[in-house]
């Protein structure tokens, strides 16, 4: 588990394991490689840590590998000339995921994982702003936020996503992990909305008809509450359903 110390720019690393799974800092941590003094920017893909920040004026962006505990191979860290506020993984058109994406709410640099530029000439300056989280990749489409809007972009088509933007006075928009097919976001009224991903409705998309049909799909599933369509494409409602896994 990864994060940036604002204040110092160090990387910090937890080993969820270690300690007889009490948890305990990775050896050599914190990490530090490029002497940042203010981090700003972070994301994790593929065992890679994806991070900015700022060495007194200079921006920086760079590569962690958590497999081998030191700096990816290849051209990092990567030359860029603003500090970038969130990071996300870069889209490819098969809809696969290849390095990382940059961005503050007006720049954009992508980076294969080499560290090498990736060419998006289609892909929208994003408008994300401080409090926005970063955007995420589901297959070739990105899912990202602004104050005003929910929005969608796919490397497929180099076009926003149809149904696009939704209307919500929103901070942030989560892809649920169970289920690729719903967003929920956190909106300013202070209401947690949940988002068809495909529709672009007020209803998620589920995957399950029932709560045996999670623990089918994932084994590993946890107790929790999970989107679930009783009757697949008939005419129920999805329901957010308390999923008692521990029967199965």
């Amino acid at each position: 588990m990864f994060t940036m110390e604002p204040a110092t720019g160090n990387l910090l690393c937890l080993d969820p394991v270690g300690n007889s799974g009490l948890g305990a800092p990775c050896p050599g941590q914190p990490f530090n490689p490029d002497a940042l003094t203010t981090a700003s920017a972070i994301n994790g893909f593929s065992d890679r840590i994806y991070f900015a920040g700022r060495a007194g004026s200079v921006p920086k962006a760079d590569c962690w590998d958590a497999a081998t505990g030191g700096r990816c191979m290849g051209l990092w860290p990567a030359p860029i000339n603003f500090t970038p506020t969130h990071v996300f993984e870069a889209p490819t058109v098969a809809g696969t995921g290849n390095g990382a994406c940059f961005i503050d709410r007006f720049n954009r640099l992508c980076l294969d994982p080499d560290g090498l530029p990736l060419n998006y000439s289609a892909m929208p300056s994003f408008g994300t702003g401080y409090y926005n989280n970063n955007p995420t990749r589901v297959g070739s489409r990105i899912y990202y936020s602004t104050y005003s809007y929910v929005l969608c972009w796919d490397a497929a088509t180099g076009m926003s996503c149809p149904n696009y933007p939704l209307v919500d006075g929103n901070y942030t928009v989560v892809v649920d992990p169970s289920n690729e097919q719903c967003l929920w976001t956190n909106d300013d009224p202070g209401f947690i909305t949940t988002w068809n991903a495909v529709a672009g409705t007020n209803t998620c998309a589920s995957a399950y008809t029932s709560c045996a049909g999670v623990h089918a799909a994932n084994p590993a599933a946890i107790s929790g509450v999970y989107p679930i369509d009783a009757d697949g494409t008939g005419p129920l409602p999805v329901a957010n359903v308390n999923c008692d896994m521990s029967i199965f």
